[in-house]
């Protein structure tokens, strides 16, 4: 029973790694999609004979590039990773639990950081919108707009990585605490 438990651990670790991973390599179809979304918009607007749209259309294109970037690594990373990650934890589980606990909380913490960039953007962009609007600057305005539109969805879709990641965290802790390998993840996170 012992030794069935303790065979057992790994499998879960892996299960966790594949799951989180399987949910990064999933949310690269979001990021891809709005990401040529945003394009598509920012080269209609680009095109239209209106300075408000015109602006709107500069980080409308930016942003959406990196999104679609951020779709394209997203497609490329995981499997790797999962890869790597199986073979590491057949290696050395505990090992394992205590580097990847380590690279998941840079993870988490980089989301909060982006979080809060992105809540600025959005009160940026719509700062930026309001004042080009009340001095006739219309392309302020206009990238006003864009800025606070695309900082809104990249918050949107880094929160739900970032939740996926909080779990994951939490699951590596458990199966920290249970090998009795305790790096005090809990209490971090």
């Amino acid at each position: 029973m012992q030794a069935d438990a303790h065979a057992q651990r790994p499998r879960d670790t892996a299960a966790a790694s594949v799951e989180y991973l399987g949910g990064e390599f999933l949310q690269g179809f979001a990021w891809s999609g709005v990401g040529l979304v945003s394009i598509g918009t920012g080269i209609v607007l680009v095109t239209r004979d209106d300075e408000v749209a015109k602006g709107a259309s500069y980080p409308v294109l930016g942003v959406g590039a990196i999104q679609l970037g951020a779709g394209i690594v997203s497609f490329i990373s995981p499997p790797r990773r999962a890869a790597r990650n199986a073979v590491l934890i057949a290696a050395d589980h505990d090992g394992f639990l205590r580097d990847e606990g380590k690279r998941i909380r840079r993870v988490n913490t980089a989301f909060r950081v982006l979080a809060i960039t992105e809540l600025a953007l959005v009160v940026g962009g719509v700062a930026t919108a309001v004042i080009g609007h009340a001095k006739d600057a219309p392309t302020a305005e206009g990238v006003g707009i864009g800025l606070a539109s695309e900082a809104a969805v990249m918050y949107v879709l880094d929160h739900f990585a970032h939740r996926r990641a909080e779990r994951y965290a939490a699951r590596l802790s458990a199966r920290a605490d249970t090998t009795g390998f305790v790096v005090g993840l809990s209490g971090v996170l």
